[in-house]
């Protein structure tokens, strides 16, 4: 068993609904430093390495799975149709089904 020290900066921007337009952004910086190698990391570490125990420390370094930056961005647009928009429904089963989400 290792010690591992993680830190890490995470920014999010939304943009909510401005003509049925919603954005949103997260950004995140991180560094991920251990003193073990696993079997699973993502740089795809071999997990075998010998280490003694007393000099785990030596062995410190940016881990298999440091993933420096990540950028993750969706949007979402409403449709304007349904009751009260742009588009007008009447019909309660159409109006749930294009867009309202309702049954007025």
């Amino acid at each position: 068993m290792g010690q591992f020290h993680y830190h890490a900066l995470n920014v999010k921007v939304e943009k909510r609904y401005s003509n049925g337009l919603n954005f949103l952004m997260n950004y995140t910086w991180s560094k991920f430093l251990d003193d073990v190698e696993a079997g699973n990391e993502v740089a795809g570490g071999e997990g075998n390495g010998y280490t003694h125990i007393s000099l785990r420390n030596l062995d410190k370094s940016y881990s298999g799975n440091d993933l420096r930056h990540r950028v993750i961005a969706s949007s979402v647009y409403e449709l304007p149709i349904g009751k009260g928009r742009s588009v007008n429904v009447d019909n309660a089963v159409a109006n749930a089904i294009a867009g309202a989400g309702h049954w007025a």
